[in-house]
Order: structure tokens, then C-alpha cells, then sequence
């Protein structure tokens, strides 16, 4: 079995993968993104920054309110929607992958713990890859 996605470590040790999330609301929308971290410690599915929270509302999303507890005990309010991932790296998905699309704070989109457990996540740390299969 080939995986469907690989990344390789970056210098600063960190896994990315690039993915397409589809947003439904009023007048669905379909936004790219090329670097996407892979980030063990965020313990939901995928996250991007609060910046785009107004424009999606604009587009009829409807948000949840949220409350998050960083790794420092530092605790930060952000909102939540409904999405599907349908693309991750090359790969399209015959049937989109629903999640939780986080906004919250800035900086990168990161790709969460609990969506990295929807599938067989192999990482294998001393050459640096990281491999994504189906179940």
C-alpha cells in the first residue's frame, strides 16, 4: 500500500502538507493552503488564523464560540465551523473528510492531532518523513 501524502522534516523540525478545505455556508467557498503544520499538540482537526473569520461570516459560515487552553496555560477564546477537507498534498478524496475548522489567533494553518487520527499517520522521526495512508 503507497501512502496517499509524505512530507519531510524542515530544519526548523516541523512537518508540512499542503490541503483543501471546503467551507459551507451561504455561498460556498473553497480555500488552498500550501503550508499547513502538522501540529501534534493541537488536539482538534485543522486551524487557521482568526483573520479569516469575518470573511466567511460574509459568506453566510455559522461559528460556534470556543474556548482553547494553549500548552502554557495560557487560555484563548476562538470560533468554530463545520468544513470538509476534500485534497490533502496530491491526493482527492472521492468523499470529503468533514472536521472542525478552527479561527483562532494568527500565524499558520495547522493540522491537528485529531484529524491526523482519520487516518494511518507513520512518522518516522530518524529520516525525517512523515507518511499518510487510508484506513
Amino acid at each position: 500500500m503507497s501512502p496517499f501524502a509524505n512530507s519531510t522534516i524542515t530544519t526548523n523540525y516541523c512537518y508540512w502538507l499542503p490541503i483543501k478545505v471546503d467551507v459551507i455556508g451561504t455561498n460556498p467557498v473553497s480555500l488552498s493552503f500550501d503550508e499547513c503544520k502538522v501540529d501534534t499538540g493541537f488536539n482538534r482537526d485543522f486551524c487557521i488564523s482568526g483573520s479569516f473569520e469575518k470573511d466567511l461570516e460574509d459568506i453566510g459560515v455559522n461559528f460556534f464560540d470556543e474556548t482553547y487552553w494553549l500548552a502554557d496555560g495560557e487560555k484563548v477564546d476562538g470560533r468554530v465551523c463545520y468544513a470538509k477537507i476534500s485534497k490533502v498534498s496530491n491526493y482527492t478524496f472521492s468523499t470529503p473528510i468533514d472536521i472542525e475548522l478552527t479561527c483562532l489567533g494568527s500565524g499558520t494553518p495547522k493540522i491537528g492531532l485529531r484529524l491526523l487520527n482519520k487516518w494511518i499517520a507513520i512518522f518516522h522521526g530518524r529520516h525525517g518523513q512523515l507518511r499518510l495512508y487510508k484506513w
